[in-house]
């Protein structure tokens, strides 16, 4: 709790021409642009092209963010799991995408279904690849114990640097 509280405060978006946003570790800026309520987020280059129409909220704005990031993390992720269930020799039933509040991801090892962190879209690659690495692994061992790290250890000799950039960033 202190950790938390002593971390600077998250800016609040408007989300308009000027906001910078993170997506996959690095910072976009926005350009807004006029739309309607059907168009989608547009990426150009390290300009997020954001349809603007009058009277728009900045909680419809950031709800448009938010499918749009959904939607890369799913693009990103599926050829992630594929990769990494051939080479851990395990398969997941589901994956779900979804906002959480303490947790980068979670394994359902009974149904064989993962989730993970919307908010993983906003760090590089490797964390997603490393919470994924990591929620594979409880497919082998349930538990956080040292037959867990080393399974872990095998398949991402780097997690403890992605792990690092989501601890010091936190959710």
């Amino acid at each position: 709790r202190k950790k938390m509280l002593q971390k600077p405060p998250r800016p609040i978006h408007d989300y308009k021409t000027g906001d910078q946003v993170l997506f996959f570790g690095q910072t976009y800026l926005i350009q807004t642009i006029p739309g309607s309520r059907r168009d989608t987020v547009k990426r150009n280059g390290r300009c997020l092209l954001f349809p603007h129409w009058e009277g728009q909220t900045a909680e419809e704005a950031e709800k448009r963010l938010y499918r749009w990031y959904a939607d890369r993390l799913q693009e990103t992720a599926v050829p992630l799991l594929e990769k990494w269930q051939r080479e851990i020799g395990v398969s997941i039933t589901h994956l779900t995408i979804r906002k959480m509040k303490s947790r980068w991801g979670s394994c359902n090892v009974r149904d064989r279904r993962i989730s993970l962190n919307l908010h993983l879209v906003k760090y590089p690659v490797q964390c997603l690849e490393y919470v994924i690495i990591h929620e594979l692994v409880h497919l082998l061992e349930k538990g956080h114990n040292p037959v867990f790290w080393g399974y872990v250890e095998q398949y991402d000799p780097e997690w403890r640097k992605a792990r690092s950039i989501l601890n010091s960033e936190g959710i």
